[in-house]
């Protein structure tokens, strides 16, 4: 009898972990269950045994099953784009060191899997560098925000483990790396509602004339607009480069240029010598040169060359920033 009933709770604490069947032989759980998206939230993390394991993370694009996070931490900031497929959540792109607004949830440098189905103990996939395992499912963890249950996931990457719990309608709320007396966490401890604060330096066509903003980016708000506006207010008594009617086209990247697309009253409407309108150039350069951490910057006009009676640039001629 003792055996039987030392059996039994085997069975039922093992069922604790491993199940993902409710009773209708249906799975409670499945990969996209884990996929969090929702507009003008930030997600806070505590972290201990490390400086730098607390970090926020906010959703700066979403479309169609993809979401752009920027992750940011005491010592810099990331961004990723994560994508809902059939059967899994994946990682489609990731830039390391990445401070700009930028959309690229078209864009593609990765393919990892965060989770799968079947989420089930067992589940195991490969990664860069090692696999991803699923080795528990319902497993309590406690947040400040709330008791989650939660599917554990056990990561070996070059021998080096790290364990990460996620938790339906809010995706990754606890991680462990390198589990034991040395180890580092980052546990969810808020989802507060915010937009995302981004600083920029504004250049203006005289010496010294730089204004540093902060400008309120809201989940798929256009920062181009955002920014065209700020830019065209005056700055300490000195005019923008930016006319009222001229309009920021687009902002391209590509590869490391960045093309900068004016609309045409930013040449009609400059009313100034060769001097100053040199001035107003440079200042365009090196606001969208510095912000966008590019040193190639190419301006053009309404998607052609910039021809004004002063200066003359080729579609594909260079223009460099200088701070100096």
């Amino acid at each position: 009898m003792k055996k039987f009933i030392a059996f039994s709770i085997l069975i039922l604490l093992t069922g604790c972990f491993n199940s993902n069947i409710d009773n209708n032989n249906n799975p409670i759980y499945k990969a996209s269950d884990f996929f969090f998206n929702d507009q003008n939230k930030i997600l806070v993390y505590e972290g201990s045994g490390n400086e730098f394991a607390d970090y926020e993370v906010f959703f700066e694009f979403t479309s169609n099953g993809s979401v752009q996070r920027r992750i940011i931490n005491p010592g810099t900031t990331s961004v990723e784009v994560l994508t809902t497929e059939s059967d899994s959540i994946i990682r489609k792109f990731h830039e390391a060191e990445r401070f700009y607004i930028y959309n690229n949830l078209n864009d593609v440098n990765d393919d990892e899997v965060i989770i799968k189905d079947p989420i089930e103990v067992g589940t195991k996939w490969d990664v860069e560098g090692g696999t991803r395992e699923i080795t528990k499912v319902d497993v309590e963890i406690f947040t400040d925000v709330k008791t989650y249950d939660a599917v554990e996931v056990k990561i070996i990457r070059n021998e080096v483990t790290t364990l990460e719990y996620y938790a339906k309608d809010v995706g990754l709320i606890k991680s462990i790396f390198n589990p034991g007396p040395d180890e580092v966490t980052s546990t969810l401890k808020e989802i507060k509602s915010s937009p995302l604060l981004i600083s920029i330096d504004l250049f203006y066509p005289e010496e010294d004339s730089v204004n540093t903003k902060s400008i309120n980016f809201e989940t798929n708000a256009n920062f181009i607009d955002l920014l065209e506006e700020e830019y065209k207010k005056e700055f300490d008594g000195v005019r923008s480069p930016l006319s009222s009617n001229t309009n920021i086209n687009n902002i391209t990247i590509v590869e490391d240029v960045l093309y900068v697309d004016l609309s045409e009253d930013f040449i009609e409407e400059s009313n100034a010598g060769a001097s100053y309108e040199g001035l107003m150039i440079q200042s365009i350069v090196n606001t969208f040169g510095k912000f966008y951490e590019k040193d190639k910057v190419i301006l053009t006009i309404d998607n052609g060359p910039y021809v004004s009676g002063h200066f003359s640039f080729d579609v594909n001629e260079i223009l460099t920033p200088d701070y100096d």
